[in-house]
């Protein structure tokens, strides 16, 4: 009898407990880029954080200045699609910067770091900077902004250590 009692209370406990563990997640799936100010944007900067090939090189800069091609990556950016992620920064396999300066000066709109799993985006406005982080949902944006940067006319500048 006392065997019946326990069996009558733990398999409804079970039952509830895997159908809470089941229980999908609404994750709201967002385009963070809708908004970026592409016709502001003067100069992007790929920096290329895997690409080495001296000792004291930390990567490699591409910096594009052709209004066709900032048109083209900034339809790309808009395309994107992520999740929101509350995870912290990572190193980037390369940082996308959308300048709105000319030559000398850098001053910066939007600073965006991919990875395979993740996305951070530092938005630049007066005086705030505002930091976003994503979890990225395509695993092909990585390869796709690659190409994307291959493709380019750029002038190429060596990121050295310090």
């Amino acid at each position: 009898m006392r065997k019946e009692y326990i069996l009558a209370i733990i398999i409804p406990l079970l039952i509830l407990s895997l159908i809470g563990c089941t229980k999908s997640e609404n994750v709201k799936v967002i385009s963070p880029f809708k908004d970026i100010p592409i016709s502001s944007t003067k100069r992007i900067e790929f920096s290329n954080l895997t690409v080495t090939s001296k000792e004291k090189e930390l990567g490699r800069s591409k910096m594009v200045t052709d209004e066709d091609d900032i048109k083209k990556i900034g339809e790309y950016l808009k395309s994107i699609t992520c999740t929101e992620s509350n995870n912290k920064n990572f190193k980037p396999d390369f940082v996308i910067s959308l300048l709105k300066s000319s030559e000398n000066e850098k001053i910066y709109l939007y600073e965006i770091g991919v990875s395979n799993n993740q996305i951070y985006v530092y938005n630049y406005s007066n005086t705030d900077t505002v930091n976003f982080i994503y979890k990225n949902i395509d695993s092909r944006i990585t390869q796709e902004l690659k190409s994307l940067y291959n493709d380019m006319n750029y002038e190429e500048e060596f990121l050295m250590k310090k």
